[in-house]
Parts: structure tokens; C-alpha cells; sequence
């Protein structure tokens, strides 16, 4: 029945914010945070068993609700939505990377423009207004009874529109309601250089609003948890219950992949094509490679175009000498995500900063190497399991980058046991422990 709890340790009816997932339900590459707000939304509102008494999106005066069964379904619409699950043989992204690396060098360039044509088709203006028609329809949806239940927590993952004050005004109407805020980063702060202008003003408003409301945070690492516990003191806000649980990898299936030597060394990059993320970096040492002399490699950036990335872009688009060698692509779904990692010389991460992580897991599970910015929070998550430099070092990335490219590489060796050694979290036990935490409060 609405308002009883729908767990057996936690005491309190669960509301969990859909808002986010709502919006992103046709995002062709999801983020990091999309892909933990989707395992959560899978989790609470889409098992086997829907452990959520309301699902909940923002409204203007009042957030709208979902009764649990409407939940479930915007829930089981996100693998479909972003081809999450497709099998590689019937992934056109993956085929399409694929193809792209059976190619010889001369002909690469051919083939590559190839396959971006073949998986960034142009969105007819019908396939546009169907889309924004569903995620209009759902905004607007509220069900009749679904209202947020005495005592209950509300558990928001996404941290999406908190810089808009007045969808969390409800709050202050509801004193009985717990507010549960999964806090991915504080970067926009920290780190407002790479960020759009503006950006860190309005996520100042956001950490209000999380500060203001929070009766618990959930953080994935020791780095994100010291710095939000700085961030509510400094806001008066002291002793706010967080709980730090490494997020397990996406990839939540065991799938065994090895080099089978078919495909031509290459190495594979995953997040959006951004200024923190350092794909400059790689691009001029991919430049260098090229230049000779010894083998080239191929370099596969998985994720979609960011901003402020001019330069990278103006390498991307007109560097003829990196045309053969590099491919964009997005849209590529978990599975095959997992046999392009599985296949890779090594993941390349050269991050300026992070909140986590998530492909570093993806690839350490799966036991491929990685290569990444010595930054604190990448010395955290990795276990000590990866091969950390420091992201502004181009020579020492050129270095390691040629020395896995050789097929006999004791570099690559040495991190390819590491990566064996990695212990994954997995998603049982991480949601066990978030179930028990929730239900202390």
C-alpha cells in the first residue's frame, strides 16, 4: 500500500527523484552520473520487487509523483532508450569501430567517416518530436494518490536543477521528510577553470540547496567524502550522516575478454570530450606517434563532444596525420563498451580532476590495464592497481603509451597482473550497504 515501507530494513517509505533520468532518457553516450542514477533507478524502482512507496519528478509548486508501477516503467525504459544492452553483433557502434580498426592505415580515414556516418544518423524532425513529446508527457504526469508519504526519505542521486531553488521548496513544507542527496563531486568549486562561465555561481546554489536539505549524503570516495564534509561545516551544516561506498562498475556482468591479436593495437578513452578530461594531452602525443618513427596505435575516444575544446577539436577535424589513427564515437552500449576495453592495450585516463572514476573500475574488472592522472582520488579507487603519471607529463604518457603498444610489452604485462589483482565492488553488496545506511536514518 502507498506510504508503507517496501523494504524489510528500511523503516521509512522511499521516494526516489526520477527527474534526471526522465530528461536523460535519450542521451546517446550517458555520463557517469546518468549511468549511477540508472543503476540506482534499476535497483530501487525497476527489480524484481519495486522497493519505492512514490517516484517522484519536480514541479513547479509541488513535485509530481508516480505510483510504482508508472515508475518501473520510465525505470525499464532506460536500457532501451540508450541501447544500453544490446549484444555487440547488433551494436552499430561497436560493429562500426570495429570495421574501423580491421582497416589498414591508408584506408582508415575512408572507413572512419564511414562509421560516424553510420552511427550519428541526423534526427528526423518526427523522431524529435516524439522524443520531446514523451519526456514532455512525463514531466507533466502526476498520478492521482501518489503523493510523498508521511516520514519518508527522499532519495535524489543526480543533483539535477538544485540550482533552481524552487523545486525543493516543497521540502520546506514537509519537515517529516528525510532528504537523501548522493553527492558525486564539489569540482565546480575546486576547479572552476574548467567549467562554462558561470558554472561555479550557479553550482554554489546547487551546494546550498543540497546543504540546506540534506539529512544524509551518499559519496563514492574518501576524497569526495573529506570535501563535503569541509563544504557543510563551512555552511554550518556539521555531523550530516555521509556514507562512502565505491561504486562497482557499470559493467555488472563477468565477461571474460582477451586480445586475440585480430585487431591492430589500440587504446580506449571513455568520458565526454572536455577540457578537465586532458584528451589534448593524448591528442598531441597521438601527434608525436605519428610523426614517428615506430608503430602507431590506434586511439578510440569514446563519449560525446563537451565544451571549450577547441583545440582538441581543431586536431580532431584537420590534423592529417591524426585522421588514420583516432576515431570519435558514441552511443556504444555496456556490452560492447566491455569488448573494446577488453581488447585494448590499455584504458587512458588523464584527467585533470574527478569526483570518481568509473571507467578505471570498468577496465581494472575486466583485468585491462589503465593508465591514468596521478590524482588522488585515481590513487583511491584504483588499489594501487594502475599506472598513474602526472597528466600535464606528455613525454612520460608518449613513453608508456609506445611501450604497451609492442606486442611483447613488459610494461604492459606488469599492469595486465595488476589489473588481476583489482577486487571490484559489486552492485549486491554496494546496495546492501546503502539499504542498511538508509535504514539508520
Amino acid at each position: 500500500m502507498p506510504g508503507e515501507p517496501l523494504t524489510t530494513g528500511i523503516r521509512r517509505p522511499l521516494v526516489y527523484d526520477l527527474s534526471y533520468v526522465v530528461a536523460r532518457l535519450h542521451a546517446a553516450t550517458p555520463t557517469g552520473v546518468e549511468r549511477v542514477d540508472a543503476a540506482f533507478a534499476r535497483h530501487f524502482v525497476g527489480g524484481p520487487v519495486t522497493l519505492i512507496a512514490t517516484g517522484l519528478h519536480y514541479g513547479l509548486l509541488r513535485p509530481h509523483g508516480f505510483r510504482p508501477e508508472t515508475a518501473r516503467r520510465i525505470a525499464a525504459r532506460i536500457g532501451e532508450a540508450w541501447g544500453a544492452e544490446l549484444a555487440p553483433a547488433d551494436d552499430p557502434a561497436y560493429r562500426a569501430v570495429m570495421a574501423w580498426l580491421q582497416t589498414e592505415d591508408a584506408q582508415a580515414r575512408a572507413a572512419k567517416d564511414h562509421a560516424e556516418r553510420a552511427v550519428k544518423p541526423v534526427p528526423t524532425r518526427l523522431d524529435w518530436l516524439l522524443r520531446e513529446g514523451e519526456r514532455l508527457a512525463l514531466r507533466l504526469r502526476s498520478d492521482p494518490g501518489a503523493d510523498v508519504p508521511a516520514k519518508a526519505l527522499y532519495l535524489n542521486v543526480a543533483q539535477y536543477s538544485f540550482g533552481q531553488p524552487a523545486f525543493f521548496r516543497w521540502l520546506d513544507r514537509r519537515p517529516d521528510v528525510r532528504a537523501v542527496f548522493f553527492i558525486h563531486d564539489l569540482l565546480p568549486l575546486d576547479c572552476p577553470e574548467f567549467f562554462r562561465e558561470g558554472r561555479a555561481e550557479m553550482f554554489a546554489r546547487c551546494v546550498q540547496t543540497m546543504a540546506r536539505y540534506a539529512s544524509a549524503a551518499i559519496v563514492s570516495s574518501e576524497v569526495v567524502g573529506e570535501r563535503v564534509e569541509r563544504e557543510m561545516a563551512g555552511r554550518r551544516r556539521e555531523g550530516i550522516p555521509i556514507l562512502i561506498a565505491p561504486l562497482p562498475p557499470p559493467a555488472h556482468r563477468a565477461l571474460a575478454i582477451q586480445d586475440d591479436g585480430s585487431a591492430p593495437p589500440y587504446f580506449v578513452v571513455v568520458g565526454t570530450i572536455e577540457a578537465r578530461k586532458n584528451h589534448l594531452l593524448l591528442l598531441n602525443v597521438w601527434r608525436a606517434l605519428a610523426q614517428g618513427p615506430g608503430a602507431v596505435p590506434r586511439l578510440i575516444l569514446v563519449g560525446a563532444r563537451g565544451w571549450d575544446i577547441e583545440q582538441a577539436l581543431d586536431l580532431l577535424e584537420r590534423s592529417r596525420l591524426l585522421a588514420p589513427h583516432v576515431m570519435e564515437i558514441s552511443g556504444v552500449g555496456t556490452p560492447g563498451l566491455q569488448r573494446l576495453l577488453g581488447g585494448a592495450r590499455a584504458l587512458l585516463m588523464p584527467s585533470f580532476a574527478e569526483g570518481y572514476g568509473l571507467p578505471i573500475a570498468e577496465a581494472l574488472a575486466i583485468g585491462t590495464p589503465v593508465v591514468a592522472s596521478d590524482i588522488p582520488v585515481f590513487r583511491e579507487i584504483s588499489q594501487g592497481r594502475a599506472m598513474l603519471l602526472d597528466p600535464t607529463d606528455g613525454p612520460a604518457w608518449r613513453t608508456a603509451i609506445a611501450e604497451m603498444t609492442a606486442d611483447k610489452s613488459p610494461l604492459r604485462e606488469r599492469w595486465r597482473a595488476a589489473a588481476a589483482r583489482y577486487r571490484a565492488p559489486d552492485w549486491e553488496g554496494y546496495f546492501a550497504e546503502v539499504e542498511r545506511f538508509l535504514a539508520e536514518l
